[in-house]
């Protein structure tokens, strides 16, 4: 057990720590009566990526979002890990949690690296989008 940490956060904070490019600020599991909630900071896009794919209803249970945040806590600029709502039972968040993490390794496999690794640089990005977007309007 982490000091400080709610039990019901652990599993979560600790898989998104063991990522390349997250590390989590503040947690709280809402306790059934708040919504459920990491606050994470970022220096890589392949990671957040994979963790709004994680998140995404296409593929999820559409029980979570991701906010960008801005506030006046230090580092002031970060993201929001949220479920939708409160959980309405402890079992209920236990799953969606555990799901959630499913997700996460599943999306952070070797598989989908290259495939989030490709806007790793937003140089490279904007190339592509103003080629593409040239082609569009030379139409």
């Amino acid at each position: 057990m982490i000091e400080g940490l709610d039990k019901e956060c652990e599993k979560l904070v600790k898989v998104l720590n063991e990522m390349d490019g997250i590390a989590t600020i503040e947690s709280c599991c809402g306790h059934l009566t708040a919504p459920y909630r990491i606050w994470f900071v970022s220096n890589s896009f392949s990671a957040v990526g994979i963790l709004y794919r994680s998140v995404d209803r296409r593929y999820s249970d559409g029980k979570w979002r991701i906010e960008v945040d801005c506030s006046d806590r230090i580092p002031t600029n970060g993201f929001l890990l949220t479920s939708v709502e409160p959980f309405v039972s402890d079992s209920d968040m236990e799953e969606s949690v555990d799901a959630l993490i499913n997700n996460i390794q599943y999306w952070s496999g070797y598989d989908y690296e290259d495939y989030f690794k490709e806007l790793e640089s937003i140089d490279e990005y904007k190339k592509e989008f103003r080629i593409t977007e040239k082609k569009a309007m030379e139409e």
